[in-house]
This record gives structure tokens, sequence and C-alpha cells, in this order.
């Protein structure tokens, strides 16, 4: 819907009233942030130009491989342990 005020006041507002109906203690309400982590390797080339030149070309990896890295602290202080997230692999259950 947008970052809009009235949208981000209708946010809070909800969350309020769910506050405010279930009585959550601070230590049971957690905030989660995640970052993307490079699993290659990239080794820095010298690259020669002549002065001037505004652009100059660039390397481009075969793969690039994003992990997540998450973290969550309550709002009381207390957090959980990290935890990370790896790209292509397959996750198989067994009914």
């Amino acid at each position: 819907m947008g970052f809009r005020q009235s949208e981000v006041n209708r946010f809070f507002d909800n969350c309020k009233q769910v506050y405010e109906k279930e009585k959550f203690d601070p230590c049971h309400i957690y905030n989660m942030d995640e970052t993307g982590m490079s699993t290659v390797q990239q080794q820095k080339e010298k690259i020669l130009a002549q002065t001037g030149n505004k652009q100059i070309g660039k390397t481009v990896l075969a793969e690039k491989k994003r992990d997540t890295a998450v973290v969550r602290v309550s709002a009381s202080g207390g957090f959980l342990l990290p935890m990370s997230i790896y790209l292509r692999k397959k996750f198989v259950v067994c009914w």
C-alpha cells in the first residue's frame, strides 16, 4: 500500500488495539532484523585507465551467493540466538 502517513498511522492503531486486547509482556514482543552476507570472496584487481574516463568497466562474478543472517531482540532486552538462512538448500519433508 505504500509508505504513506495514513498507512503508518493505521498500522500503529492496529498494534495498539492488539496490545491492549492481548496484554503482551515486553519480553514477548520481538524486533527482527535481517542482513545479507556474501559467501563468495571477491578479489580486488587493479584496473588501469586513462585519467578522465568515467566508465571503466566492471568485473562480474559468475555466481553471487547471498545468505541471510537474522537477529531477534525483545522489548525487554532479551534476545534469541542468531539464525542463518542459506540459499539454494533443498528442504525435503517426508510424510
